[in-house]
């Protein structure tokens, strides 16, 4: 499904009612602005972007204001679930984890590394936070955990940089989190080279 898997969300949109949540803005996927356009034309779901990265944040802040029922928040993912989601009194019924990158040149020589690869690593060090496969997944865990309380009857959460052979194995972002919904009942929908998405129903 690749940069495109977060239309998935149109396939099920009879179904679900509630909040979408966003952990990770777009980087030029363009994942943002396809929420929020959705949003924006289906005003029974809010939309909620979160992103610890300023940059990403002012330019999902500038659409916020074209669309009454999104909002754009700057922390983490983490922090955006424990402090502020609480308060709404809202169900999520569509998560869209795509946050603390996957370093996949991990392991070999940084000097061998892509220059953005590097400058994604440096941006990380500047918030003090280490840049590594173990923490990016640990990330993704525990976020899946703090929804969990907030999630709706009906709810997809969906895990990019994600892939696996369902049954078998993950790697990616989600390679902990899959396995974690998995045993707590959740259903694969769709599991390929780059996303997979589970549903609770």
């Amino acid at each position: 499904m690749g940069a495109q898997s977060h239309y998935l969300i149109l396939d099920y949109e009879e179904q679900l009612s509630g909040a979408i949540l966003e952990i990770g803005g777009d980087n030029g996927e363009k994942s943002t602005d396809f929420y929020a356009g959705f949003a924006y034309k289906k005003q029974q779901f809010s939309f909620h972007t979160v992103d610890i990265n300023k940059n990403i944040y002012n330019r999902t802040k500038e659409l916020a204001k074209k669309v009454p029922n999104m909002q754009s928040y700057c922390t983490s993912g983490e922090e955006f679930l424990k402090e502020t989601f609480p308060s709404f009194n809202e169900k999520i019924c569509y998560a869209y984890l795509d946050n603390f990158d996957w370093n996949s040149h991990e392991g070999t020589p940084r000097d061998e590394w892509p220059d953005w690869m590097i400058q994604i690593e440096d941006e990380y060090k500047s918030r003090g936070v280490e840049l590594t496969q173990e923490n990016s997944a640990a990330a993704h865990l525990t976020q899946t955990m703090l929804i969990e309380p907030f999630v709706a009857d009906k709810c997809l959460i969906q895990f990019d940089d994600t892939y696996g052979n369902a049954g078998e194995y993950f790697g990616g972002k989600g390679m902990t989190a899959v396995p974690h919904l998995i045993n707590k009942g959740w259903n694969i929908l769709v599991c390929d080279n780059n996303t997979v998405v589970l549903s609770n129903f």
